[in-house]
């Protein structure tokens, strides 16, 4: 896989607030504090709630499966962000040049001053001090945003660079929300952040791949010839999306002390049973899916350790993840197409004992099968 682009060669320094000027000391009551400044904030927030709302109803939804204190923070992120982004792809009959740099130099000063008569910047500012954030990554992303007003092809270089700006740096603005302040965690779960940003990214630019090129004459996916545009070239692109999905599981696995490599080569034997369960499940790769082989090669143990860096992954990205245990699917006795009904595993014994399993599950009697794959009924 190719390697990352700097965000920034060094991070840019927090502006320090400016001390409000004042000629003497002032006495102000609680009754008007909580009138001013609080209110206008939590105004601002419900601005950046409303904005992801109205924008978003995936995302809005999503942001619900997040604990209630971590909703308000990254609203106020997609609110930002969805604003640049909403200049340069939508506001077609208007200077976008001027309002992306008049955008810049608010975000700049809503983050120095502390405050911005713009609510949605007035609620950036909040989440980026009370959180920590990083002025690079701000940087980061504007920059990427002003590509996106006259730059239409990218190479390798331009792609994965953009993909830095435009995904990867947000993706380490929420990682700032959900580790809340926890500078190690950060830097632990840096890596893999990065790499589910890029592949969330990817899944939207295949997402608005016509729109980009019939709307806005744009097209990211370096050397992709439209014109030419066949299923061979859409699995080139969904395989690096997977990549990128692997790599951050790979990352968590050896954190928590497993020996876990990607593999990229032909012909690498990969379980047969995997894929025909993942053609099954997901036949138009619409989901983005890792594929990993576990119980044949490793103890139990190791099998939940793995599991939990499946998990670590997932918290890395904010994201639910559904995981499908396919047994004994490589061992089958038929090379065509059958009936549900008709299926069943080579060896008689192993075929016996996996409809018991089968039993136990549709009866919901989960100890029992926790007892047969070796397990204790507790």
């Amino acid at each position: 896989m190719n390697a990352r682009p700097p965000i920034a060669e060094v991070h840019a320094p927090k502006a320090a607030p400016s001390p409000a000027a004042s000629v003497q000391d002032v006495t102000v009551s609680e009754d008007l504090l909580i009138t001013g400044k609080p209110l206008f904030d939590s105004v601002s927030r419900q601005c950046s709630a409303l904005t992801t709302k109205a924008y978003s109803t995936s995302f809005s939804l999503g942001i619900r499966m997040l604990h209630r204190d971590l909703r308000e923070p990254i609203q106020a992120i997609y609110g930002f962000v969805r604003f640049a982004d909403e200049i340069v792809d939508t506001f077609h009959h208007f200077d976008k040049v001027e309002l992306l740099d008049r955008f810049k130099r608010d975000t700049h000063l809503a983050i120095e001053e502390r405050i911005s008569l713009n609510p949605i910047l007035n609620s950036f500012q909040w989440a980026f001090w009370k959180y920590d954030m990083d002025l690079a990554h701000v940087d980061k992303f504007l920059e990427s945003m002003e590509r996106d007003l006259d730059q239409t092809v990218y190479d390798r270089d331009g792609y994965d660079d953009y993909i830095v700006g435009s995904a990867e740096v947000v993706g380490l603005m929420c990682l700032s929300v959900f580790v809340a302040g926890d500078r190690g965690q950060y830097e632990a779960l840096l890596p893999h952040a990065r790499s589910l940003g890029a592949a969330f990214q990817k899944i939207n630019f295949l997402r608005d791949l016509q729109a980009d090129w019939e709307g806005l004459g744009r097209t990211y996916f370096p050397g992709l010839d439209l014109a030419d545009f066949d299923h061979e070239a859409k699995k080139t692109i969904e395989a690096e999306i997977d990549a990128d999905f692997a790599h951050a599981w790979r990352d968590t696995a050896e954190q928590r002390g497993l020996t876990a490599r990607t593999v990229n080569y032909h012909g690498f034997p990969i379980d047969v049973g995997s894929v025909v369960s993942l053609s099954l499940l997901n036949p138009n790769n619409r989901i983005p899916a890792v594929i990993v082989s576990s119980n044949v090669y490793a103890n139990r143990a190791e099998t939940t350790v793995l599991a939990k860096s499946c998990i670590d992954a997932a918290k890395a990205a904010g994201k639910k993840v559904a995981v499908v245990a396919a047994m004994s699917l490589s061992n089958r006795m038929f090379t065509r197409r059958i009936e549900p009904e008709d299926d069943r595993i080579h060896s008689l014994k192993d075929d016996e004992w996996n409809r018991k399993i089968l039993q136990f599950l549709g009866d919901g009697r989960f100890g029992a099968v926790r007892v047969h794959v070796g397990g204790h009924d507790d």
